[in-house]
């Protein structure tokens, strides 16, 4: 049975959410180098398929059904370790079997957006009409907001135990009020990832080691950020204190 994590229970401070996600990572590191090793091997279809055909289509398919999972399911022991709680592998496994319809249907928005943006990417270069190249970049502005809205959903779907319409709701509020957190976990992505490539096979392994933990510490701070104005705004009967 999944134990969901209970807003009360978050004690991340923004003065020290740094150092906490730090500690995070050297208290649950067996946990995180388990976890790696267990992405690494759910993305091998989609990376030999993506390296020998090139295939975006069954690639973004192979992605949904295995590395998402995955990762969404990591992110609960990490949110239990991150809350107090004894964090362990098998949890990983008890995640990933009672939330996998849902992380499917969640991310299932914005692969198709992605998917959808770069085929049209070829209409850009045909001198297309200005609708057109309208319609590309609404596009990507909505694919994108799709995706940061998704990389907070996920978590909060799997840590909390939520239906997807809900989580969704959650995340995109979340992207929406406070973009500068996660255009900072995308750019810290970008940045592990330009590491990886440089350091090869064990930067791969390296990379969701740390993504992982402030990816699941920065959705629980705003999620008590935005806990915290709701009981403010319940005590105080105005919205206009942060």
């Amino acid at each position: 049975m999944l134990s969901p994590l209970r807003l009360t229970d978050i004690r991340i401070e923004e003065r020290t959410f740094a150092h906490f996600t730090f500690r995070l990572i050297w208290s649950e590191a067996p946990l995180l180098l388990l976890g790696a090793l267990l992405l690494g091997l759910s993305a091998v279809p989609g990376w030999y398929i993506w390296a020998n055909l090139g295939h975006l289509p069954v690639v973004s398919l192979l992605v949904l059904l295995g590395p998402i999972p995955v990762w969404a399911a990591l992110c609960y022991p990490l949110g239990r370790a991150a809350t107090g709680r004894v964090a362990h592998m098998r949890d990983v496994g008890l995640a990933f079997w009672h939330g996998y319809a849902r992380i499917l249907w969640a991310s299932l928005p914005v692969l198709l957006g992605l998917n959808l943006w770069i085929a049209s990417l070829p209409l850009l270069t045909q001198n297309p009409p200005l609708i057109v190249i309208a319609g590309v970049t609404v596009n990507f502005g909505v694919t994108l907001l799709m995706g940061l809205t998704t990389l907070f959903a996920l978590p909060v779907l799997i840590m909390f135990d939520l239906p997807v319409i809900r989580a969704w709701l959650y995340g995109l509020a979340l992207a929406m009020r406070w973009p500068t957190v996660s255009i900072g976990n995308l750019a810290l992505a970008f940045l592990l990832a330009l590491g990886a490539r440089a350091l090869g096979m064990l930067g791969w392994i390296l990379m969701p080691m740390v993504l992982l933990p402030f990816t699941v510490t920065s959705t629980l701070l705003l999620m008590r950020r935005g806990y915290d104005r709701e009981q403010l705004v319940r005590a105080t009967g105005s919205g206009q204190q942060d």
